[in-house]
């Protein structure tokens, strides 16, 4: 029986729009390639125009062929096809790679391979008046990645693991519709069709966090009585994604709070939270931080308690000081009731 393409939760807004469907050769972003093309056939995407974009990572001496693998299927499709390789991304944005598989300065693998194939993909969007770039992350991805973020020592939002949706740019909407659909689905689904796809050498090395999950760390779970792990860590992700839905409504509620909200800059006045507890209080900050664009990669629960600590309680010299300095290098300082927090260079004040 072939997946149902119902399965794909997509808005309604995307009918008049052009869809971007970031295919990288294996089974599950091939699988949403052939679900859209289904629902476009049948006329359920209304006037909207595929196109299919591939960034090679360039981590194994198959990459070439895969790439070409997939410009061959959105040729065989009838449908646009954007490539670029991690070097042609790099070097557009004055960027060097070392290593191998290449990384940036301060990034690993993983983390060089995710920025740069958004660079290219945002890249790629930009012509479209209104866009959704489409990926196929799956219910498996939700799991690992939930999974990989308490290994970490995440807080509560970080457990609400990748969302189905965010803004991307002005025009562009980033969209994840198989993220309730396992992956052995998909499978079924591409051998029913008899669709090849690529399998990626590098999802084997389990040098690399996602794999050893993958391949290491949930086999031994399976088999030594947490059978029901990847359920378990998804409706975990599902519980905290309904906090945060609940956060985001009340939130607006202590605006009054922040003074200013700046890149890399933000300003919260005491006086309106005095009667919000701290837990509320640092939510609020951690917010403000991520909307000010501060660094996030160091930050810890320890880190965040230390910043509600400066604006929520007394300032004292040996157990409560007045300013703190966090890693990005940023500071924070309380001052007259008001806290300031920012990303400076030494003896340089923001204006």
């Amino acid at each position: 029986m072939s997946l149902p393409v119902d399965l794909l939760q997509l808005p309604e807004e995307i009918h008049d729009a052009d869809i971007l469907v970031a295919v990288s050769g294996g089974s599950d972003s091939v699988a949403l390639l052939l679900l859209l093309l289904e629902l476009s056939q049948r006329g359920d995407l209304g006037k909207a125009r595929l196109h299919v974009a591939h960034f090679d990572h360039q981590w194994s001496n198959e990459s070439r062929a895969t790439s070409q693998f997939v410009e061959e299927l959105a040729a065989g499709l009838q449908l646009p096809f954007f490539t670029e390789t991690s070097a042609e991304t790099a070097f557009r944005l004055g960027c060097k790679l070392s290593g191998s598989p290449p990384a940036l300065p301060g990034l690993g693998p993983e983390g060089t391979a995710r920025k740069l194939r958004y660079e290219f993909l945002t890249d790629v969007t930009k012509p479209f008046s209104r866009c959704y770039l489409l990926t196929g992350h799956t219910w498996d991805d939700q799991a690992e990645t939930v999974w990989l973020r308490i290994s970490r020592g995440t807080g509560v939002e970080g457990l609400a693991g990748i969302p189905d949706s965010r803004p991307l740019t002005e025009q562009t909407t980033l969209l994840r519709p198989l993220l309730h659909v396992r992956r052995s689905r998909l499978l079924d689904y591409l051998a029913q069709r008899g669709q090849r796809f690529i399998v990626d050498p590098s999802n084997e090395d389990t040098a690399l966090a996602r794999n050893q999950t993958r391949h290491l760390v949930f086999p031994w779970l399976e088999q030594h009585g947490a059978k029901d792990i990847q359920s378990n860590l998804v409706r975990l992700s599902e519980a905290a994604g309904d906090w945060r839905a609940i956060w985001e409504h009340f939130s607006p509620l202590l605006q009054s709070a922040v003074l200013k909200l700046e890149p890399d800059f933000f300003q919260v006045q005491r006086q309106p939270l005095n009667q919000v507890p701290e837990p509320v209080v640092r939510q609020l900050l951690i917010d403000c931080w991520r909307q000010s664009g501060l660094p996030l990669q160091e930050m810890n629960r320890g880190s965040w308690m230390k910043l509600s600590q400066l604006i929520c309680r007394p300032s004292h010299p040996q157990q409560w000081p007045a300013e703190h300095h966090f890693p990005g290098p940023v500071r924070a300082r309380r001052s007259a009731g008001i806290l300031t927090v920012g990303k400076f260079a030494p003896n340089i004040k923001k204006p």
